[in-house]
């Protein structure tokens, strides 16, 4: 029989989990966003991140729950995923978007051309 303790171990570790996909998101529209990846490559990389996350949460589902599905496990990562786009998320993303602009100026910098002296 599986206790209360055991219980919120597993809803914690789904909300972090969740929390973790959120992140994983943001960073991977971020570098869609960079490369400027549209058609086809957008599409099979949609598949790769989705196929990603599904075994991203697996894997917590293992290290939380023994595989297990409960009602609760679902609910931790629907409050971890909501919980990081509503408090962690402005914040990420425009971080991101900093860390992007300055990728942006360095590779500009160095393609630069060179001035004849």
């Amino acid at each position: 029989m599986v206790g209360v303790g055991d219980d919120l171990y597993a809803l914690s570790v789904m909300v972090l989990a969740g929390v973790g996909l959120g992140v994983s998101f943001d960073v991977y529209q971020a570098a869609r966003h960079l490369g400027r990846i549209r058609g086809l490559r957008s599409f099979l990389l949609d598949l790769f991140y989705g196929l990603g996350a599904g075994v991203w949460l697996a894997a917590w589902l293992v290290v939380a729950n023994w595989g297990q599905l409960r009602w609760y496990v679902f609910a931790g990562v629907l409050l971890g995923v909501w919980t990081y786009f509503y408090l962690g998320s402005p914040l990420v993303r425009l971080l991101l978007r900093a860390v992007g602009r300055a990728i942006r100026r360095f590779a500009r910098f160095v393609r630069r051309p060179k001035k004849a002296e």
